[in-house]
């Protein structure tokens, strides 16, 4: 695996550099994990009882599955992880790099170029500053409960800067329901306990912030995000519920506005 960095938004990439040791193949031998299945059905024009066995890692996934990903935190350390077979056993692998603490300082001076598809930000509440940047949700609960017709699923904002953010912090909904992401079917699905802004694109909530501040690692007290829809189980189950956000927190007197 290797890994290039880009500084004018993907229209140029520096060499890249190479992440893991060796090579990775899924047919390997110790990969060999088989299942089996039972089911039955018409599928064929005849109504039959089935079988279904096969190896999932060669068969299923010969390109090494979809286990993968790249985090940048809060101190500019990037974080891979990737599924590698270098001991002959398909695994999740992790590995760090970060770049050059020259280059960081040079773009952190004249600041990076924004791509041509980026979104526009919502414009900033007076008297805070956008941290969207600078947090991400952790959900610690969800319930979907069918009886009363509601989907309640808990947040706190966790601050994966390296710098305290003030509170308390205020979460705007900027995207909804999609046809990819169409609330898992749900009937009619609707913010029901927002503090201002409505059943749905404009919904905020106020997260607050421990003793007014959150420091770098810490999280806001929790909040649950209540949603209502219509009829009970759906017929057809699909999508998700994947509503975007964009996260204030309260600018202090000493520091600059920031805007994304």
């Amino acid at each position: 695996m290797y890994a290039a960095i880009s500084i004018d938004g993907g229209e140029h990439f520096r060499p890249a550099q190479r992440l893991s040791r060796q090579r990775t193949c899924t047919n390997d031998a110790p990969n060999w994990e088989t299942f089996g299945t039972g089911f039955n059905s018409d599928q064929r024009g005849q109504y039959l009882a089935h079988i279904q066995t096969g190896a999932t890692v060669p068969a299923r996934f010969p390109n090494g599955g979809d286990t993968q990903g790249l985090i940048a935190d809060g101190t500019g350390v990037f974080h891979a992880a990737w599924i590698s077979g270098e001991t002959g056993v398909m695994q999740l692998w992790h590995t760090s790099f970060q770049i050059e603490p020259a280059l960081v300082s040079q773009l952190r001076s004249r600041g990076v170029p924004a791509t041509p598809n980026a979104t526009v930000s919502e414009p900033t509440p007076a008297g805070m500053e956008d941290v969207t940047h600078d947090v991400v949700f952790k959900v610690t609960n969800t319930k979907l409960d069918f009886a009363a017709r509601t989907y309640s699923i808990t947040l706190e904002i966790e601050n994966q800067s390296g710098r305290p953010l003030y509170g308390p912090l205020r979460a705007v909904m900027l995207q909804f329901l999609d046809p990819n992401n169409n609330g898992l079917g749900l009937r009619n699905l609707a913010v029901a306990n927002a503090d201002s802004g409505g059943p749905g694109v404009g919904a905020t909530w106020t997260f607050a912030a421990p003793g007014g501040v959150l420091a770098p690692g810490a999280r806001s007290d929790p909040r649950v995000l209540r949603f209502t829809f219509d009829g009970g189980v759906p017929a057809v189950p699909e999508g998700y519920l994947t509503p975007g956000f964009r996260v204030y927190g309260q600018m202090q007197l000493d520091q600059p506005r920031r805007q994304y």
